[in-house]
């Protein structure tokens, strides 16, 4: 193709509009399973467990599932006896009504 032409498909507002659009999609796509098991982690050492993990967050937008993977939390601290709760494979299913 002609870089003419090239440019001139590019000054097109919805062409930038939907290249920038997809672009984002993606981005979010794959950022979403780090943000959220970043937060969950996080959510959960903020609400009385003393160290959590989770390997791996699978998010599934068309089935509308959010999985788990290698789930790892410990309760209790330095005084009293540590609980663990370990949950190899753990999926939430949302309805959207």
């Amino acid at each position: 193709m002609n870089t003419a032409i090239i440019l001139n498909i590019w000054r097109k507002r919805w062409v930038r509009f939907s290249v920038y659009a997809a672009l984002m999609l993606i981005i979010l796509l794959v950022a979403a399973p780090y943000a959220a098991r970043y937060n969950l982690e996080q959510w959960l050492a903020n609400n009385g467990a003393a160290r959590a993990e989770i390997a791996d967050i699978d998010i599934n937008p068309f089935t509308g599932t959010v999985s788990l993977k290698g789930m790892d939390v410990k309760f209790g601290g330095q005084s009293g006896p540590a609980q663990y709760q370990t949950k190899p494979f753990v999926t939430v299913r949302a309805r959207i009504r």
